[in-house]
């Protein structure tokens, strides 16, 4: 957290192989501006007025030898990619930005809550029952 309040910008949001990617979203929930690529589960939060979007240019294989190894029954798939002039060019963006308050991204800590979490679990289990 105080990681998180030191900073003006958030470049966590580039990895391609993340899923919902708490330190861009946190950062963003508190109002930083983050740099986030518009692909994997970052499209169920990020978008454009709460974030600086890059659009991947491909998408590459994950195998690295350890972690993802081909045919292992996990760590399976591609991971997205990013043209560095694009992600240039956001940073630029995300610098103009300096010192505005990111309040769009501010909303984010109420649409995903912890107690709206809880609701829509508690709605699950009630409709299948």
């Amino acid at each position: 957290n105080d990681l998180l309040n030191a900073i003006d910008i958030d470049l966590t949001g580039l990895s391609g192989a993340e899923g919902w990617n708490l330190p861009a979203f946190n950062a963003s929930c508190l109002g930083k501006w983050s740099i986030v690529l518009n692909a994997t589960s970052h499209l169920d939060w990020a978008n454009d007025t709460n974030s600086i979007l890059v659009e991947p240019d491909k998408a590459e294989p994950c195998y690295d030898g350890k972690f993802f190894q081909e045919g292992s029954p996990f760590n399976q798939g591609n991971i997205f990619a990013w043209d560095g002039d694009v992600v240039s060019q956001a940073m630029d963006i995300a610098v103009s930005k300096k010192g505005q308050n990111n309040s769009e991204g501010e909303k984010l800590k109420d649409k995903f809550s912890y107690s709206r979490s809880v609701d829509r679990l508690l709605k699950g289990i009630e409709e299948s029952v």
